[in-house]
């Protein structure tokens, strides 16, 4: 998996907000900035620890703080502990504020679905990909539910290279190649999301 430097993610953040819409000086003093970020990199499955993601989500959140945000950071976390995770973070979104997830580690596309993959999950199916893994979708919503006017994912996610859930998968499932989308996505209400 190749490096992608957290300033690069940063400068990534600060074009989006620019690219949103400015907002007003005191909106701006006065919103609640949060972010959750997870680094996952030892997969039981895997050949070996994948390379960046704990360096990736720690630089990234050291500059998050930097840029005022309120930042849990979680290393190699398991189904449980990622949902403990979320459940924090979205306890922690205030009407109007903006929230920010990052996710480094394995990743998984199925049924038009971008998927966040935490180290114990156990794979063989499309079904255990919805069993096992987090929709980002489901995360945006939650984080629109939560009433932030402003919703950023990034992912850095690798595509699986565990050899039984390769052969397991098949053609209905697609591993993210590696990226860091962001396209801005608008819903029906005036608050905006990026992806």
């Amino acid at each position: 998996m190749a490096s992608v430097s957290p300033h690069h993610i940063v400068a990534l953040l600060l074009l989006l907000s620019v690219a949103m819409g400015a907002r007003p000086a005191s909106a701006q003093q006065n919103e609640t900035r949060v972010a959750l970020v997870i680094g996952n990199a030892s997969y039981p499955d895997a050949e070996a620890p994948l390379r960046d993601p704990i360096n990736n989500a720690r630089t990234l959140a050291d500059e998050l703080r930097r840029s005022g945000f309120e930042v849990d950071v979680g290393e190699n976390l398991t189904k449980e502990a990622m949902r403990a995770a979320f459940d924090r973070f979205y306890g922690k979104i205030k009407p109007g504020s903006t929230a920010l997830v990052f996710f480094s580690g394995y990743g998984i596309q199925s049924d038009r679905q971008t998927y966040v993959i935490p180290v114990n999950a156990q794979i063989w199916t499309e079904a255990d990909v919805r069993r096992d893994g987090y929709s980002l979708d489901l995360v945006l919503g939650e984080m629109n539910n939560k009433g932030a006017a402003i919703k950023i994912a990034i992912l850095d996610a690798s595509p699986c290279s565990a050899p039984r859930a390769t052969r397991a998968w098949g053609s209905s499932l697609t591993t993210i190649s590696r990226f860091c989308a962001c396209s801005r996505r608008i819903s029906g209400a005036p608050s905006r999301s990026a992806i």
